[in-house]
């Protein structure tokens, strides 16, 4: 069912779209930003032999978040036989993250790619079928990058420039293609209202950026050594790595008030050579 509405201000140029049909829910690409996929037929059981693929597209520098909330696939060991098969990238030929069959949730449901991009198999003989499974996808915040010499990138809170939510926990790893390049980082905004309770009524400002903060750390992982935690509005001075990565990490909290979040440019520095900025 698709619904166009107008009212009887501005005027577009309006849409255009294709469809097609796909054999009872067996595979298809998804790009928007969350959905739900499930097996052909579900809830009665998927074909023998099938063999179905998804291809789920979020925006660049997201990560696709997969949760399953049914499963019943037939059990063998080490799925040889049905099974469902998790790809991070898009298409077969990238790093299987996971393999599931049997009749209990996968453990754990949720299941992260690295990039915007994760492929999933359902892959079944011709013996034994199964009611299949049903999954939900939204989109991530973070993503593991590679960067080139000519990239000019962005880092944003979600929903920048609008208000962020509660409770956001995201990472983002920035590496140079070539191993001897730095990154350069460059934050345009901060807006993040870190906030600790002082009593029931009163909070104060965290100027040490303790409970909601941007953190960056000269390294490809959550160990490198920290660079800095950035929150409050003082946008932080220019970063460079002293290797080939940078770690970006967001935690947001419900000890603060809502702003807009934050802003970075990223591109890489060669030696001898100066960084673009947008």
């Amino acid at each position: 069912y698709v619904h166009f509405h107008s009212d009887e201000s501005l005027r577009g140029k309006g849409f255009i779209a294709s469809f097609k049909t796909l054999p009872n829910g067996c595979g298809g690409y998804y790009k928007s930003p969350a959905g739900i996929i499930h097996s052909p037929n579900y809830p009665q059981n998927y074909d023998h032999d099938a063999d179905c693929t998804w291809l789920i597209e979020v925006a660049v520098n997201h990560v696709v978040v997969l949760n399953f909330v049914d499963f019943d696939v037939e059990p063998f060991t080490n799925c040889t036989f049905d099974y469902v098969a998790v790809y991070d990238g898009p298409s077969l030929n990238d790093t299987e993250i996971a393999r599931f069959c049997g009749s209990t949730l996968p453990n754990p449901p949720y299941i992260r790619s690295t990039s915007n991009q994760m492929f999933i198999r359902l892959k079944a003989d011709g013996s034994v079928s199964a009611r299949g499974f049903v999954a939900n996808y939204t989109t991530g915040c973070g993503a593991s990058i590679t960067v080139n010499q000519e990239d000019i990138g962005e880092l944003t809170s979600p929903n920048f420039p609008h208000y962020y939510s509660n409770w956001f926990n995201c990472t983002w790893t920035l590496t140079a293609a070539n191993p001897d390049d730095r990154i350069y980082l460059m934050f345009t905004h901060m807006d993040l209202h870190s906030f600790v309770p002082q009593s029931s009524a009163i909070t104060a400002a965290d100027t040490n950026c303790t409970t909601s903060f941007v953190r960056v750390q000269d390294g490809d992982d959550s160990d490198a050594p920290v660079v800095g935690n950035y929150c409050l509005t003082r946008v932080p001075s220019p970063i460079t790595s002293q290797g080939s990565s940078l770690y970006v990490r967001l935690q947001t909290t419900p000890l603060m008030l809502l702003g807009a979040g934050f802003r970075a440019t990223y591109s890489v520095l060669s030696q001898g050579c100066t960084a673009r900025f947008i």
